[in-house]
């Protein structure tokens, strides 16, 4: 059992070295810097899926709709997001990235993007292959997860 706890340790260490590696080698966006993590997980969700709504936050994330509304706001208050009525159902509303939302997003973007580039010139194309295919698997096994938890509630 012991070896089995060490090899999950191992795993987390190798995870948490390579995000925090990734954040150091990343340029820093201030207004990036002053966000709490779960603050830019909305902000990343919200500028990936473009129009989206409070509640398909909270479930993709797994956070309660109050958290949500409160990340919102204040999302708002730095205007990195703007709220509209949707045109069709004016009960929901349409959650987007502001003019300067959408910069500070896609300037994250092309950091990032340099970075996986940067990775992917040092890998051959059967280890690049391999390595999508792991994430592939990881990201399908954790929705499964996500999944079961949800039905069990």
């Amino acid at each position: 059992m012991e070896d089995k706890l060490q090899n999950y340790e191992n795993v987390l260490e190798i995870t948490l070295d390579t995000i925090t590696n990734f954040v150091a080698i990343m340029p820093r966006i201030a207004e990036i810097e002053n966000m709490h993590t779960t603050e830019f997980y909305v902000f990343l969700f919200i500028g990936v899926k473009k129009c989206v709504y409070n509640s398909q936050v909270a479930s993709a994330l797994g956070i309660k709709r109050s958290s949500v509304s409160m990340i919102l706001r204040k999302l708002v208050q730095k205007n990195l997001i703007e709220l509209s009525e949707d045109e069709i159902d004016r009960r929901y509303t349409c959650i987007y990235l502001s003019k300067r939302g959408r910069e500070i997003f896609l300037e994250f973007l092309e950091n990032f993007s340099f970075l996986t580039q940067k990775i992917m010139e040092r890998l051959d194309k059967n280890t690049l292959k391999d390595l999508n295919e792991v994430f592939h698997l990881i990201n399908s096994f954790s929705r499964s997860m996500l999944a079961e938890r949800k039905s069990k509630k």
